[in-house]
């Protein structure tokens, strides 16, 4: 298979039909511990619980169709992160195919955010919640004590 094929070429749709596609996604899965690796929070594929969420192998490029490695060319994703936004709202919703060039700028930054570890986006998420908070929260020093409400109220008898 030619590395600068794209996709929407037989060779790659030939490819995606493939019993190696479908071992590899599996895999993909398994690697990810069946978390999107946009929205870590989200469980993909078969849960703990027996219940199947649908999910996405992602390409992030098509330079290495039928060798691609994990975390560097492929990524699961779950139907929103790949659907709506890698390939609905930062393309103009557009497939790869019949983008000017893929990934763009916007899919490019999103691809990192997709390959930062989970840890450290908890850190980013955490620290823009927090910020958030102290945005809302600014000007309420300034509130009198009597305003604030008694929590006694709450307190069983």
């Amino acid at each position: 298979m030619s590395q600068t094929r794209r996709k929407g070429e037989p060779e790659y749709r030939e490819y995606i039909r493939s019993e190696g596609w479908r071992a590899k996604q599996k895999e993909c899965l398994s690697r990810g511990r069946n978390r999107c690796a946009m929205f870590p929070w989200v469980t993909i594929g078969k849960s703990l619980k027996g219940q199947y969420r649908p999910y996405r192998v992602h390409h992030l490029h098509y330079e290495s169709i039928g060798k691609e490695k994990f975390w560097w060319d492929i990524l699961p994703l779950c139907p929103v992160a790949h659907d709506w936004i890698i390939h609905g709202i930062f393309s103009g919703f557009r497939s790869a195919g019949r983008q000017k060039s893929y990934p763009n700028q916007f899919q490019q930054g999103i691809h990192l955010w997709c390959r930062m570890p989970s840890l450290l986006k908890g850190f980013v998420v955490l620290g823009l919640l927090v910020g958030a908070i102290a945005v809302l929260n600014v000007g309420t020093d300034r509130l009198p004590l009597q305003s604030i409400p008694d929590p006694e109220w709450m307190l069983p008898n």
